[in-house]
Parts: C-alpha cells; sequence; structure tokens
C-alpha cells in the first residue's frame, strides 16, 4: 500500500468515527476562592462552550453568570470532590 493511502486511510478513519459524548459541564479550575466550569450548551461559532465562574463568598456559593446560589452552575460545582473538600476545610456543611 502506498504511504499516500495509508494516511488517506488514517484521515478517514478519523472522520468516519464518531467521537465520545462530552460533558454538557466540566470542571476547569479549582481555588480556595471558587471554581471554574465549562458550560458546554453556551457553545458558539468561536468555542466550544463559556467558562462559568462560580464563588465561594463567606456565606454563600455564588455563580456569576447566572447571578444566583441555586443554578445548575452552583449544583454542579457542590458535587464536585475538590469542591467539598475546600468548603469542610472553610467549617461548611456539605448535605448529601
Amino acid at each position: 500500500m502506498h504511504p499516500r493511502d495509508v494516511l488517506f486511510a488514517s484521515v478517514l478513519s478519523r472522520i468516519l468515527t464518531p467521537m465520545p459524548e462530552q460533558p454538557v459541564l466540566e470542571h476547569f479550575n479549582l481555588s480556595e476562592h471558587g471554581v471554574r466550569i465549562l458550560d458546554r450548551t453556551l457553545a458558539n461559532k468561536t468555542s466550544s462552550g463559556r467558562i462559568i465562574d462560580v464563588y465561594f463568598k463567606p456565606n454563600k456559593v455564588l455563580c456569576e453568570y447566572c447571578e444566583s446560589t441555586g443554578c445548575r452552575h452552583v449544583k454542579f460545582a457542590l458535587n464536585i470532590p475538590g469542591v467539598q473538600k475546600i468548603l469542610q476545610k472553610k467549617g461548611w456543611k456539605i448535605k448529601e
């Protein structure tokens, strides 16, 4: 088989192979002050999603994008083990 044919077959295989589903929300970054979440439902022509900042305030967890303490971004963040660990160190009780 000619090397060009091998390359073509490889490229064609990648095009025809279905990509695995990516999660709609994905943990992107974490610090003591908050968590960044990639929200793929907010994709546009130039990006595959939007980074959402969820902040750990003294008495609440706040989503900057939704300006909410109970949106799906906050709920997602509170289920991330690293977030739970940080909040527990701050003395917060995490509801199961």
